[in-house]
């Protein structure tokens, strides 16, 4: 298997969602990320990319009202904050009645491309006060219940059985942890920066994967 790394990119949370084009991360504290170039994307199949913000994203402001009742009540709610739906700096039209940030312009490309979908006004059908259980639930795709010892992504590769089995890395999470969307998947592994990753091996068997691990191709 070839593998082709390029150079390590810092970016924010908000400059990954701008830039990226592949990448084979699940996770969310993503300091460092390793993008793959087209040829290589072309290679490797289906990538399922699950980018989860903790808190780092204000769905008002990201495709809020433009037009109809739902635009009165957000006005009223946000008059110092509310994205103006005409002139500088206005939303980009979805539907007449939502938009998109006015920042968002390349996810608005993929919207009119027909390569990306708004999901909107979606939640849990299980109420509940707190944060963090709120994360977990949706990280376990299990609203209500505390004792559920996987992630859906995790259970999602486990079902796949021998297509992810014989994989080098199928299961990869950007941080210092696995994430609990990708619990009990098989082989999975976190990496804060590819840098980072080592082997524990042999000298005769590192030698073998010198180069992924110095970052040459």
């Amino acid at each position: 298997m070839a593998l082709n790394v390029p150079a390590l990119t810092s970016v924010s949370r908000r400059g990954f969602l701008f830039g990226c084009a592949a990448a084979a991360f699940v996770g969310s504290r993503i300091s460092e990320v390793v993008f793959a170039s087209d040829a290589a994307a072309a290679d490797q199949g289906d990538v399922v990319v699950t980018v989860f913000l903790r808190g780092g994203w204000d769905i008002m402001n990201v495709v809020p009202p433009i037009d109809g009742a739902d635009r009165g009540f957000y006005e009223a709610a946000r008059p110092n904050l509310k994205v103006p739906n005409h002139g500088s700096g206005a939303t980009l039209p979805l539907t007449a009645q939502f938009g998109l940030h006015p920042a968002m312009d390349r996810l608005y490309e993929l919207y009119q491309a027909q390569k990306l979908a708004i999901v909107h006004a979606v939640g849990l059908n299980f109420d509940t006060r707190s944060h963090f259980e709120a994360q977990q639930y949706i990280e376990n795709a299990t609203p209500g219940s505390k004792t559920t010892g996987t992630g859906w992504v995790g259970r999602h590769l486990t079902s796949l059985g021998d297509a992810v089995n014989g994989a080098l890395l199928p299961a990869v999470a950007a941080g210092g942890a696995v994430p609990t969307t990708l619990a009990g998947a098989p082989e999975s592994v976190a990496i804060a920066a590819i840098g980072h990753f080592t082997l524990q091996a042999a000298p005769f068997q590192k030698a073998t994967f010198g180069p992924f691990e110095s970052g040459e191709p």
